[in-house]
């Protein structure tokens, strides 16, 4: 290097000099706008990773939903089977029967249906309906039918039970026995019509 001229070595130097600032340049702006540019495709491949794994487990929950939903309007659909519907006068006296001489409840009458409030969300398609039965039975079995009464009707509530020891001078089936008025209110498939 000796052997060159100022001139050369100036022009060396230059040369050198002019490189670096062109290498700088290249670097600042093409290598630094490719690696900002792959690092923003970085950045969306990992939201696009994240939206498929929120996607895949949607798809997984709305599967399983979906066999949900069904199950639960099976089970909507055989409480709606049970409920009172048409003429509900004669719908209590046959829903009864079968609980009535399970629990050996004697003398049994039946009074006419009335309409009821009860707090039902007004989007669904059902009124209720007060009922009430009279009769006598023992408190075993009272007690007997009142509780196959509320687990076979879920959708019933009862509202008053009047139990009233026989006195004296009355006949009754059995010393042993009461005489009973209970009112129910319960859920119907339609609202009631006023009767």
């Amino acid at each position: 290097m000796n052997r060159w001229t100022p001139e050369k070595r100036r022009q060396l130097g230059l040369l050198v000099f002019g490189t670096l600032v062109a290498v700088a340049f290249l670097y600042l702006t093409v290598v630094s706008y490719l690696q900002s540019a792959l690092k923003a495709a970085r950045m969306r491949l990992e939201v696009a990773r994240r939206n498929l794994e929120l996607t895949e487990t949607g798809l997984r929950v709305a599967d399983r939903t979906v066999h949900e939903i069904e199950r639960d309007r099976r089970r909507l659909q055989a409480f709606e089977e049970t409920m009172a519907k048409g003429d509900q006068y004669l719908w209590v006296i046959n829903s009864s029967l079968e609980l009535l001489a399970r629990h050996d409840l004697h003398n049994v009458s039946y009074e006419q249906p009335q309409p009821a409030t009860m707090q039902v969300p007004p989007a669904v398609p059902y009124g209720a309906s007060d009922f009430y039965i009279n009769g006598w039975a023992s408190y075993p079995n009272l007690g007997g039918f009142l509780m196959d009464l509320e687990n076979q009707y879920p959708f019933a509530r009862v509202n008053t039970l009047s139990i009233q020891a026989s006195a004296p001078g009355l006949a009754s089936v059995n010393e042993r026995q009461v005489n009973f008025r209970l009112g129910f209110s319960c859920l119907t498939q339609s609202p009631p019509q006023e009767q």
